[in-house]
């Protein structure tokens, strides 16, 4: 299909997980416009920042495996470094006016908000890697690396809009951080596995 019907494909499993999330789990939901997190501008700037990050992966990922689209893969690149670039200044700029308690319960709840982070963007890193095994793809190991790195922005989107820790530190390693440390340890596993799939789909 055309790249934006499959992006928006693979945004769908998303939208619905949050929408299920949000609906039924009032302690999942999104904190109201009055909490003055939302009057800094690094919780909007780290925002904004992971939605780019979302964009432009994802974009890549799809394009990089027609031929074709490389324009278009370079330009989703740049989005997502643009937008990593504004997540993580954003999130150093917290650092500097938040202090963290840095203990056992610091860390679990730095790890579970990368997990949930993760899970909510699995099918859409699923989705968008069927897309590149289906098409002509080329590298699997960096179309699966973006393919993550978008998804997990968005997993990083709904979490970053419910997350009550507010300390700069936390949103620096597990909001902002989250696409690059997911891409990081799934991207082989994954690029791997998107391989044999692909070559045994030419065999059959």
């Amino acid at each position: 299909p055309p790249l934006r019907i499959a992006a928006a494909r693979a945004a769908l499993p998303w939208l619905v997980a949050v929408a299920i999330t949000w609906g039924f789990l009032a302690s999942a939901r999104p904190r109201p416009l009055s909490d003055p997190f939302w009057t800094s501008p690094g919780p909007l700037g780290i925002l904004v920042g992971l939605v780019l990050v979302a964009l432009g992966a994802t974009s890549a990922a799809l394009a990089s495996a027609v031929p074709d689209r490389m324009p278009t893969m370079r330009r989703g690149l740049t989005i997502a470094a643009i937008g990593s670039g504004l997540a993580l200044a954003f999130a150093l700029l917290e650092t500097a006016d938040h202090r963290a308690v840095i203990d056992s319960g610091w860390w679990r709840g730095c790890v579970d908000c990368v997990l949930h982070g993760v899970a909510f963007g699995l099918v859409s890193v699923l989705v968008t890697c069927w897309f590149i095994g289906t098409a002509a793809m080329r590298d699997p190991l960096s179309s699966a690396a973006m393919a993550i790195a978008g998804g997990v922005a968005l997993g990083a989107v709904a979490i970053h809009l419910t997350c009550l820790r507010g300390d700069g530190l936390h949103l620096l390693l597990s909001h902002a951080l989250a696409p690059g440390i997911a891409a990081a340890l799934l991207g082989v596993p994954i690029g791997i596995t998107l391989r044999r799939w692909h070559a045994r789909r030419r065999q059959a």
